[in-house]
């Protein structure tokens, strides 16, 4: 078997058969492509000469709408370059000129009904002229002129009262609520007033005094019951420190302290000195109590209980003092300072313990 180009001949063959059978594809392709590329040719030719009837058609419209809008702008006396500033424009400067053609609108009717009025007002006024001499009526004017001025100058002048009025008004009640203010303000003080007094303390003084009278009397009377159960002492009803005597041996008869008798005036005194010395047992420190006489206008029973009193006292560890010539209370009396006259206007003081 003969060799081609080195290959054997069926080989060479079959390779010849595949570029044939490859050839001939290509060409059917190549007329496919070219059958298509007429289609598409004829499809183009078709769409130019369509786009040039078409521009040919818009070119015609732009012309005649171009006409028309030069026939419009001349009517309205406007040229394209101010046109295309109007149309430069925003959306706010237009939604301004609209209103503002609004309101140049309203104002344009109540203008031409005001006119219409004023039109009709003049007919009438033209057709019912009063048959009056110029002169009279001058005359009346000037007249009436110079009273409006009167009229103008009462005004003003009653204007100024007014004001003044109204001024006063507003001064009278700054006063007003100044003084309402001052008034508050007096009585928070009245009150105070009212509680403790002024600043110098009296009244509270005696308040308080009077509140520990009131202690004091109830001591008082607790030892009043023990050696002189006819009295009982109280404060003067409406007084602050004034006292008063209840006689219960007369119907609870009250005295004046005043009225008392010297042996009353002593156990009174008694009573309230040892009032006052319970009353210091509690911040108060009274240690020392001196009686001066009085013993000698005591009956005996009731020397006995005044004597009892003072020794109570006096085991308490306070110390009692009693100044007196009774030879019945001296005896009594362990701890004496005597005193004795030894002439020439001199004396003689001594300590006795019994």
């Amino acid at each position: 078997m003969k060799d081609f180009y080195g290959q054997p001949a069926n080989e060479f063959s079959e390779q010849l058969e595949k570029q044939v059978q490859q050839r001939e594809a290509e060409r059917q392709q190549a007329e496919t492509d070219s059958a298509a590329s007429k289609i598409e040719i004829t499809s183009c030719h078709s769409a130019v000469e369509h786009w040039q009837k078409e521009q040919q058609r818009r070119t015609t419209n732009k012309d005649a709408v171009e006409q028309k809008l030069d026939k419009a702008l001349l009517q309205i006396n406007l040229d394209r370059n101010t046109l295309q500033a109007l149309l430069n424009k925003d959306d706010q400067w237009v939604v301004t000129q609209k209103n503002r053609f609004n309101r140049l609108t309203v104002k344009l009717q109540e203008t031409t009904a005001t006119l219409k009025i004023k039109k009709q007002n003049l007919t009438d006024h033209e057709e019912n002229t009063p048959d009056v001499d110029e002169s009279s009526v001058l005359l009346q004017m000037k007249g009436l002129t110079d009273k409006q001025g009167k009229l103008d100058k009462e005004k003003e002048n009653n204007n100024y009262v007014l004001r003044s009025d109204d001024e006063k008004i507003k001064l009278g009640k700054a006063l007003y609520d100044e003084l309402k203010n001052q008034t508050t303000i007096w009585e928070k003080w009245e009150s105070l007033n009212e509680l403790i007094g002024s600043s110098s303390g009296q009244k509270f003084r005696i308040f308080a005094q009077s509140l520990t009278l009131e202690t004091l009397l109830s001591y008082t009377n607790s030892h009043l019951e023990e050696f002189a159960k006819r009295y009982h002492l109280q404060r003067v009803p409406g007084s602050d420190l004034e006292l008063q005597v209840v006689d219960q041996d007369m119907a609870d008869e009250v005295r004046s302290v005043h009225s008392l008798s010297g042996g009353e005036s002593f156990l009174v005194s008694l009573a309230l000195a040892l009032g006052l010395a319970s009353l210091s047992s509690n911040k108060i420190q009274v240690e020392s109590l001196f009686i001066d006489e009085g013993f000698g206008s005591l009956d005996q029973e009731t020397l006995d209980i005044a004597i009892a009193s003072l020794d109570t006292l006096q085991s308490l560890g306070r110390k009692v003092g009693v100044i007196s010539h009774v030879p019945v209370l001296v005896e009594r009396i362990g701890a004496k300072v005597i005193v004795e006259k030894v002439g020439g206007g001199q004396s003689v003081v001594s300590i006795r313990n019994c």
